[in-house]
């Protein structure tokens, strides 16, 4: 259904000419002459059909029916304003670009962002999520995070985190095949992860055990698939210690003989050149590291 209704333009003129009782002060405060202001409290007046304002000798008054009036429109624009402040706010926040792993924004950040979010609330965060190398001429980012090996020469790093990984798995999967000693592992299967296809030798190395051969048939690209398949029951999993942390402290995942292995891997920050001290990139940094501190 149409609606019939005066112009908006109109009425923001009449609210500011009823507020100071002249035509000559609203045209200043909406920075438009005094015969715009004129012409827009005549239209409104012929579309109403009804006079508002009473003009003697270059003043102007309400007439009961403007006063009225008033009360109505002011109403209705401070509805209309409150409505639409939260899309001004967001267009006036900054914007910060993040690149980053899909396993480090599943299982870590997300549960984190309202926590910078009000810690930085003239900050606008947006997430991209790769773990491909970044290229700064095709990737439209201010700072990137990047699981990387150690000792890495890569331009414009900065280490994050050492990566420490910790054996989990589900409860359920322990109360049907308990892991009381190192020899226990061998009773379970081990979930394989694709890009880091030597951390269970490495791991049975460490304990100067034989490692067994992987029997699962089930492998995964990504930590948060790993995290997933453990959580469904399939078998082991090693995962770096901070991303299965929340998931450890709701006993929805177990660290079995809280077994952990240092890897040769870290966790970087890459930023372009010519935004790494940016304000918004700077602040940015503090926060993760301050967050992730317990971890180091």
């Amino acid at each position: 259904m149409k609606r019939k209704l005066p112009p908006l333009n109109a009425l923001r003129v009449f609210e500011a000419a009823a507020r100071s009782n002249s035509f000559s002060d609203a045209a200043k405060m909406l920075f438009v002459t005094q015969g715009a202001v004129s012409k827009q409290i005549k239209m409104l007046e012929e579309h109403l059909r009804v006079r508002l304002f009473e003009r003697q000798a270059g003043k102007v008054a309400l007439t009961p029916e403007g006063k009225s009036y008033l009360s109505t429109v002011i109403q209705a624009l401070d509805i209309i304003e409150a409505g639409s402040a939260h899309f001004y706010q967001d267009q006036q926040k900054e914007r910060l670009t993040i690149n980053i792993m899909p396993s480090l924004s599943v299982l870590w950040l997300f549960s984190r962002v309202e926590s910078f979010r009000q810690r930085y609330p003239s900050i606008r965060m947006d997430m991209n999520s790769s773990d491909h190398p970044i290229d700064w001429n095709k990737d439209n980012a201010d700072l990137a995070i990047r699981c990387l090996a150690n000792h890495t020469h890569q331009a414009n790093t900065e280490l994050l985190l050492a990566e420490k990984l910790r054996l989990v798995a589900s409860p359920t999967l322990l109360n049907n095949k308990p892991i009381q000693t190192l020899e226990d592992l061998y009773q379970h299967k081990l979930l394989n992860l694709k890009n880091r296809p030597n951390i269970w030798q490495t791991l049975f190395d460490e304990h100067k055990m034989e490692a067994p051969t992987l029997t699962s048939g089930f492998s995964c690209e990504h930590f948060y698939m790993v995290v997933q398949a453990a959580l469904e029951h399939f078998g082991l999993a090693l995962v770096p210690n901070f991303l299965c942390e929340d998931l450890l402290q709701k006993g929805t995942l177990v660290s079995p003989l809280n077994i952990t292995l240092n890897s040769d891997f870290g966790y970087y920050l890459i930023s372009p050149p010519h935004k790494k001290d940016e304000r918004k990139v700077v602040e940015f940094k503090q926060w993760l590291r301050e967050e992730l501190s317990c971890f180091i």
